[in-house]
């Protein structure tokens, strides 16, 4: 009997009346008189009501207070009470709402920064990508440039200017080779004239 009595308020409340409606029957017993019986009921209802009263106002203070700074964001603090009644669980409830909100919280900020990782993974791939593209680019005109150096040479040479020569260009090996080979072959046909 003793469990359901402490956990629950109706209960107690239920017995401090029947306590109350005890002590009233036996003032009007023992006395005999009706105004006693009378002033006997409003004196223990109003004790009755007080004191439960009372007791349910702290405890609910307490608890607005705990939730207000739960809602305010202090998420560290527990949220608790020695009572183990209605009042006491709605207590757990509400310490359970701070761990879940906590958990919710650190999980999106973790969230977030996975988000953050990645937006500067993808950034510094960009950018990674934007300097291979302008080296590639850099190097397509590069090689353009001398192709174009090469074909005014080779056009000399057919035209019948045996005496031109490619500058050979040695940053790019197929080009140094293309201009090693054409200028081998110039020398080649120049020896057999």
């Amino acid at each position: 009997m003793e469990v359901p009595f402490r956990r629950s308020f109706g209960t107690k409340l239920l017995l401090g009346y029947a306590l109350t409606g005890g002590v009233v029957t036996a003032v009007g017993l023992v006395t005999g008189e009706m105004v006693a019986t009378i002033a006997a009921t409003w004196a223990a209802l109003l004790a009755l009501g007080s004191i439960t009263g009372t007791n349910t106002i702290a405890s609910v203070d307490e608890l607005e207070q705990q939730a207000l700074a739960v809602a305010d964001g202090e998420l560290d603090s527990t949220v608790s009470s020695v009572r183990i009644d209605e009042i006491g669980r709605l207590y757990d409830a509400i310490d359970e709402m701070r761990q879940s909100l906590a958990q919710r919280i650190e999980a999106a900020e973790a969230a977030q920064q996975e988000a953050q990782d990645a937006r500067e993974e993808a950034e510094a791939a960009r950018a990674e990508a934007e300097a291979a593209q302008q080296e590639a680019q850099q190097m397509a005109e590069a090689y353009q440039q001398i192709a174009e150096e090469y074909a005014t040479t080779m056009q000399k040479a057919a035209e019948g200017d045996l005496t031109a020569e490619i500058d050979v260009d040695e940053e790019f090996e197929a080009m140094e080779t293309i201009g090693e080979e054409f200028n081998r072959t110039l020398d080649e046909l120049r020896t057999a004239l």
